[in-house]
């Protein structure tokens, strides 16, 4: 379900217009529980705590003498003991073990066919990496297989691996990038905060070629929160991926939901590099995929002054 934000509500005697904050406005003939929830959504949303900033730490040289000591050359080795056996070894390079959903899984399985040269072309088909491409590996796959070294600096910590990928976290307290001002790259957009000694690292803007492990990619809506914490004389790195919905599934979904007959969108108007008028990608699915009457309203053009 969306979280909407009302705005304002019109009513007539057999017609429900609920505006929301994505700039979409949902109707059906029958709109009262179409208002009741968005109410309902929005007093939960007002009665949840405003999130605490975490305390900067390593904002200044003086202050990083008292971080923890991550000197050295990091390489990967086999998990520690008691790790379940879904870790470690040259298969969870290609996704062996890894708990994925069973639509990832027989994605990875189909293309272990092929890396095995057992597909219907042989061995004329085994796919490369994107090692074997001349493609860095990209967040979060290049944490996996080679050494790396921390770099800590004012507001940041810089890891150096040895493939010659780079990866940025900032710990200024900043935030990602909004998504009309974000350029998406191999590595993504990182920003961090330390809790005690250990590293809470959140990834967006990755680079759709980027690789999950060798053969699957991550997507454009793909976030990876690590967490980096020095156990004795090994690094302990924990890291989750989360898919967040795109925003034209998440808009079709709740037109079905709210089984609404007409659904209007705004378009802001934006150009890309070079004064074409941009439409993205969120309008053409909504259009291609919305089960109703859909309704594009384009923001008007702002003369230059």
């Amino acid at each position: 379900m969306l979280n909407p934000k009302l705005r304002f509500t019109i009513r007539t005697a057999r017609l429900n217009v609920v505006l929301v904050a994505a700039a979409c406005v949902f109707l059906s003939v029958d709109g009262s529980s179409v208002d009741a929830a968005s109410r309902a959504a929005n007093a939960s949303a007002a009665q949840r705590p405003a999130a605490t900033k975490p305390a900067l730490r390593g904002q200044n040289w003086d202050s990083i003498k008292n971080m923890p000591d991550w000197s050295g050359m990091w390489t990967p080795g086999r998990p520690p003991a008691g790790t379940p056996p879904a870790g470690g070894g040259p298969g969870l390079m290609f996704g062996m073990g890894v708990p994925l959903t069973p639509k990832y899984a027989a994605l990875r399985d189909a293309r272990m066919v092929r890396v095995r040269g057992e597909g219907p072309k042989g061995v004329d088909d085994i796919p490369l990496s994107n090692s074997g491409l001349c493609l860095p590996n990209g967040t979060p796959h290049n944490m996996l297989p080679v050494s790396h070294e921390y770099v800590f600096q004012p507001g940041r910590v810089t890891i150096l691996l040895e493939n010659s990928e780079i990866r940025r976290i900032w710990t200024d307290g900043r935030g990602h990038p909004p998504d009309d001002q974000s350029n998406p790259s191999y590595s993504g957009h990182s920003i961090g905060h330390w809790e005690g000694d250990t590293l809470v690292v959140e990834t967006t803007s990755i680079y759709p070629e980027a690789q999950l492990f060798i053969g699957q990619n991550v997507t454009e809506k793909t976030v990876v929160k690590e967490r980096f914490t020095r156990v004795g004389d090994k690094m302990r790195l924990e890291s989750v991926l989360l898919q967040a919905r795109d925003v034209g599934a998440a808009i079709v979904d709740e037109t079905i939901e709210r089984g609404a007959d007409l659904l209007v969108v705004g378009l802001p108007y934006r150009k890309r590099f070079g004064g074409e008028f941009a439409i993205g990608r969120t309008i053409p699915y909504i259009l291609q995929n919305a089960p109703c009457t859909v309704w594009v309203i384009r923001d008007p053009i702002e003369e230059p002054s």
